[in-house]
């Protein structure tokens, strides 16, 4: 350097700096900076410097920096000039000191967590300063994305406008992320190491509505934050909050809420089906160092809560908190039409592990109410209760107790159940609850029950039914009396025992409406039941019960009209399909057809694989006369062969005639006949069976054989038909009464509604048809 002792005393420099260390200077960031400067100027306050910094760490980053500058006095004027540290970046131009001076700067920050570890996120800022040294005005706008300010505090992004002297500005916020929305108003000013002032305005348009009602005093640095007593709008509540204050890692505030919506906090916490005006007040006075101190109220101020369509009725709701070195001894208790509870207990810490004690009381006031509107053809009474004490950790609660049910019951018309005066006693232990006693009473009869039940795991209920009524309606009736072991491995549901019908009778009147087949999907609408049924996979179901039908079982329903007796086991196989071994009997049974009631004799299912089909033994006859005629169902239900049979034998026209007319076929006139003729098709045509008139028409070379009248013939006539192709039809017709009228006709198919006939015989003709149907 050189120094020139004149008017004025004016100086030169050129520095080279290598691997220099400023924390060996003094209370200065640790480095090693490498590089050069050069200055000039004189002590009249005139003056410029270059510099250029490279291959240098400072803070454990890499550093590098250049840029000049002019000093004017207290001027600084054409600077220009960057640095890095990492990956951030800062730059500086323009002039400043002067009234007209503008400093434009920049500052670039892809990674804060580089600077300052505590927070996450990319800043960058820009802005300008003006005036003087001792009150510069400086406007900034940053702006930051994925900003993480603590553990439950991120931003997507962030914005800061503010203008003003570093003691004196105001600056607007605004942040937004996926459930706030806010922005903010601040005016004060930056003093003894500390951010002094007022939070001016204060709204949240997000997930969590909220507006400042008042000005509130913020001081933020970096030994303390407080913030002073404010009232605000949450989500239509009113708060007024005494103080927040952080200082030294400990945290505090107090306060108080007014008319917070319960349907607010559902929905914060994702709860469905929930719904209501229940409004709640809150009082807080907690401190944080870092374990939790003081206490907390939540108490129902008014309303109510519906879940479903059920309005709780609720008279009373409060939870009391009791916080001490994280230690939490809480109480509560909610009342309502329907049901009562009150809870007690502790909490060792607020950690997933941490040791938990609580007793609880609860108890319905009558399961009618609770029950009534949520089920529409079945109503469910009683009391039941619940004494319980709940131990283990927080995430892993052990619940114990006792469980009372009185004067319980089960009421459903269209089924015809009705269960009445029930009883249930259990204890819960270790998370499994231990029924000593379970009885319900329908008919002359009860059912009980004992076991084991674990709560969400293994466990086993045996029962025993005596003179029960399952089903008391007086078409359907159903008395047993057995038992067996109900079970669940966790996987499987299981049910084994024996049931013995003590009494009973299921009656059908009329017949149903044709049905679609399972194999049948309508377009634009939903797959039908039987349809899902048949895709679903099996259940997961342990099966084997014995079933003993007793001898007072009766059926009446699609004609038959009878007793039911035999023993069936139905259990299920390896893959979960349901399967069935034993025979069903009939006894004393009539089925009626032709007007006759046809006498059941034998009538027996017999079951030896697949529960829904099973092997077919049945006839039934018409007796008392001097051909017993009847019907023998053969096969399986699946693939049933029918047949006609008679005692003595005769030809299978003989059968037909005495089945339906009481009479040979020899004394049958020209209705009767056509009368036998649908009645064969009718009964024979079932199965993989051809129906009589079918086999009779193939062995003559035709497609059909019918008897039945005409509008161009007298009386009654034989046709014979063969279809050639899907649009030619041709048929003969022979009057029965007279051998000399007679009719050929032959059917052309122009399309599915036009057709075109020509008959030659009695009477010849064309004939153009148009056909068209309708329900």
């Amino acid at each position: 350097g050189r120094v020139h002792l004149g008017e004025p005393l004016r100086f030169a420099a050129d520095l080279k700096l290598a691997r220099f260390d400023p924390a060996r200077f003094g209370d200065y960031p640790q480095g090693s900076i490498s590089g050069t400067l050069k200055a000039s100027g004189d002590l009249g306050g005139r003056g410029s410097a270059r510099w250029a910094i490279t291959d240098s760490r400072l803070l454990g980053e890499a550093f590098a920096s250049a840029g000049s500058a002019e000093l004017v006095k207290e001027r600084i004027a054409k600077a220009d000039a960057w640095a890095t540290l990492g990956k951030n970046r800062a730059t500086a131009k323009g002039s400043f000191g002067g009234p007209r001076d503008e400093l434009a700067w920049t500052v670039h920050i892809p990674d804060l967590a580089s600077v300052a570890p505590d927070f996450a996120g990319e800043i960058r800022a820009r802005g300008t300063a003006r005036g003087s040294w001792k009150e510069p005005v400086a406007t900034v706008r940053a702006e930051a994305s994925r900003l993480r300010l603590s553990e439950a505090l991120a931003f997507d992004r962030a914005a800061v406008n503010g203008s003003g002297t570093l003691e004196r500005h105001e600056a607007e916020i605004a942040a937004r992320n996926n459930d706030l929305d806010l922005k903010a108003k601040l005016r004060g000013g930056w003093r003894d190491d500390a951010w002094r002032g007022d939070i001016i305005s204060l709204t949240n348009a997000g997930a969590y509505p909220f507006e400042l009602k008042t000005s509130a005093a913020l001081e933020a640095g970096a030994k303390r934050v407080t913030l002073g007593a404010f009232e605000a709008e949450l989500a239509g509540a009113r708060a007024s909050v005494d103080s927040v204050r952080w200082e030294s890692g400990r945290l505090t505030s107090s306060g108080r809420m007014r008319g917070l919506a319960a349907q607010w906090l559902a929905a914060l916490a994702h709860v469905d089906k929930v719904a209501g005006d229940l409004a709640l007040d809150a009082e807080w006075d907690l401190a944080a160092t870092p374990k939790l101190n003081g206490s907390a109220t939540v108490r129902r101020a008014s309303g109510d809560v519906a879940v479903g369509e059920t309005a709780l009725g609720l008279s009373a709701a409060y939870v009391e908190a009791k916080f001490t070195e994280d230690r939490v001894a809480a109480k509560g208790e909610v009342a309502s039409r329907l049901a009562s509870a009150k809870v007690e207990g502790t909490v060792a810490g607020l950690t997933p592990d941490s040791e938990l004690r609580a007793t609880a009381e609860v108890e319905a006031a009558e399961l009618r109410q609770l029950t009534e509107p949520l089920l529409t053809y079945a109503r469910v009474s009683g009391r039941v209760a619940a004494s319980l004490k709940i131990a283990g950790t927080v995430a892993a609660p052990e619940i114990s107790g006792a469980l009372r049910g009185d004067a319980l019951g089960i009421e459903a018309p269209p089924w015809g159940i009705a269960y009445h005066d029930g009883r249930v006693r259990a204890q819960l232990e270790a998370n499994r609850l231990l029924v000593t006693e379970a009885r319900i009473a329908s008919g002359d009869g009860e059912l009980t029950a004992s076991g084991t039940l674990a709560l969400g795991g293994e466990g086993a209920l045996n029962w025993e039914a005596k003179q029960f009524r399952a089903l008391g309606r007086p078409d359907r009736r159903l008395v047993v009396s057995g038992k067996g072991v109900e079970s669940f491995d966790g996987r499987r549901f299981g049910m084994k025992g024996e049931l013995s019908v003590d009494s009973g009778h299921f009656e059908t009147v009329g017949t149903s409406l044709p049905e679609l087949g399972d194999d049948v999907e309508v377009e634009g609408a939903p797959p039908g039941e039987a349809l899902v049924a048949r895709k679903q996979v099996p259940l997961p179901l342990d099966l084997d019960l014995k079933v003993d039908l007793g001898s007072r079982l009766t059926v009446r329903a699609h004609g038959f009209e009878g007793g039911l007796t035999g023993q069936v086991r139905v259990y299920t196989g390896s893959g979960g399909e349901v399967l069935a071994e034993g025979r069903v009997e009939a006894v004393k049974a009539t089925f009626q057809a032709y007007g006759q009631p046809l006498e059941v004799d034998p009538g027996v299912v017999i079951f030896g694989g697949p529960i829904a089909n099973p092997g077919l033994d049945i006839s039934a006859w018409r007796r008392n006369q001097q051909v017993q005629a009847g019907l023998r169902l053969t096969g399986t239900v699946q693939a049933p062969r029918v047949e006609l049979i008679s005692n003595p034998p005769v030809s299978e026209s003989e059968k037909l005639s005495w089945l339906v007319l009481g009479r040979a076929a020899g004394d049958a006139a020209g209705a009767d006949i056509a009368l036998l003729q649908a009645a064969g098709g009718a009964m024979l045509g079932g199965g993989s069976q051809e129906p009589l008139n079918r086999r009779f028409a193939k062995s003559l070379g035709f497609d059909e054989l019918t008897v039945r009248g005409s509008s161009q013939l007298e009386g009654n006539v034989v046709a014979l038909g063969k279809r050639y192709s899907d649009d030619i039809y041709i048929s003969f017709e022979q009057a029965i009464s007279t051998t000399t009228e007679y009719l050929v006709k032959l059917d052309y198919a122009l399309t599915q509604r036009f057709s075109l006939r020509g008959q030659t015989g009695t009477t010849s003709g064309v004939g153009v048809f148009y056909r068209y149907s309708w329900d």
